[in-house]
This record gives structure tokens, C-alpha cells and sequence, in this order.
């Protein structure tokens, strides 16, 4: 079991990924807002942070070096809208999308250890 925490604006997107992560016995908070997302880091601590937002890649860039000093012990899962994207936001590991549920789950499974 893995402690999660999912960063995702489309609420519809957050509660499916949220589902298939609970369904896998994974311990789940969920934000839409990068404001409540630190705050959950602060609180939770996850061991995985799954960072799934439409942003700029400097201002993604720039929103993951928060999360790692807020959470330094977390890993990041950066989900990528385009395969083939650089891997540069400074995140652990990166899954293109879309995604089907057993890449995600084996994606924060391989953080989580």
C-alpha cells in the first residue's frame, strides 16, 4: 500500500484515478489546485505525488521543485499530455497519456517502493 497523492484539475480525471488507486488498496488524497495540493504534501507526506496538471513546462518546472522541498522524501510521477515530450520537469518518472489504469497502478507502484 501506497500513500497517493493525486494532482489533477479535471475533477472527472481525479475521481477515475483516485478510484483505480483505492481499488488497488493505495492510500488516496486528491487536489485540484496546486494551492491545496502543498498543503496536502505538508500534511500527508505521500510517498508518491502523481502531477497530472495544464501548465506551462517552467511554471511545472517551478511547481515541482516546491513540492519536493515541501515533500522531500516524496516521488513525483509526472503525467505528460504528449509522448515524446522531453523529460524535464524534474520529476522521478514520467507517464504519457492517455493512460490505461494498469500503467498508472504499475507507475505508482514502482515509486511506492
Amino acid at each position: 500500500m501506497v500513500t497517493v497523492l493525486i494532482i489533477e484539475t479535471e475533477r472527472p480525471l481525479m475521481r477515475l484515478m483516485s478510484w483505480f488507486l483505492l481499488e488497488a488498496e493505495h492510500r488516496v488524497t486528491a487536489s485540484t489546485t496546486m494551492d491545496d495540493a502543498r498543503k496536502h504534501a505538508m500534511e500527508a507526506a505521500p510517498r508518491v505525488i502523481v502531477f497530472n496538471t495544464h501548465m506551462e513546462p517552467d511554471e511545472k518546472r517551478a511547481a515541482i521543485a516546491d513540492l519536493r522541498r515541501i515533500a522531500p522524501e516524496s516521488r513525483i510521477l509526472d503525467v505528460r499530455e504528449a509522448p515524446g515530450v522531453a523529460a524535464d520537469s524534474g520529476a522521478d518518472s514520467y507517464l504519457s497519456a492517455p493512460f490505461d489504469s494498469y500503467d498508472l497502478l504499475a507507475a505508482v507502484q514502482n515509486l511506492g517502493e
